[in-house]
């Protein structure tokens, strides 16, 4: 957003957005396969800072996820001034972020299913989360079944 608003009309984030996005599954990706080392920046829950629940740090990606978290390490004078002023905004932010996700995970509603229908009517193939104003279908599974054979 903050790019977004910094470029006043002029351009458009959505590249740096998308070469992030990018580089960050290609990140995930090798590590799933094994390749040792991985280190991405991501914005993640982590005792990395004691003040936050949530800091943006530098990890160590492997098979399973978030393998390792590496230390903030030493800050310069500015960069511990920066640190410090940064903090009722980011508990702020923090505390939003945490808000939007626990009002997006309470408007959807596990789903038992193998097989059922989004609010589109389109099907889903497996288990999981989906819409709360599209519960599960019982014929989803007969439908499901027919079309996969």
């Amino acid at each position: 957003t903050e790019v977004v608003e910094a470029k006043a009309g002029a351009g458009s984030a959505t590249l740096s957005m998308a070469y992030a996005a990018a580089r960050f599954a290609e990140s995930v990706l090798l590590a799933l396969n094994g390749e040792k080392d991985v280190v991405e920046c991501t914005f993640v829950e982590s005792d990395v800072h004691p003040d936050f629940k949530f800091f943006a740090s530098k990890v160590v990606l492997g098979p399973n996820g978030v393998e390792d978290f590496l230390p903030l390490g030493e800050l310069s004078p500015a960069e511990q001034a920066g640190l410090d002023g940064m903090n009722e905004l980011l508990t702020k932010n923090i505390k939003t972020g945490i808000e939007f996700a626990n009002k997006a995970l309470s408007a959807r509603t596990s789903c038992p299913g193998v097989a059922c229908s989004d609010k589109r009517g389109r099907l889903t193939t497996r288990a999981g989360m989906h819409d709360r104003e599209a519960p599960c279908d019982p014929g989803s599974q007969e439908a499901f079944e027919s079309w996969s054979g």
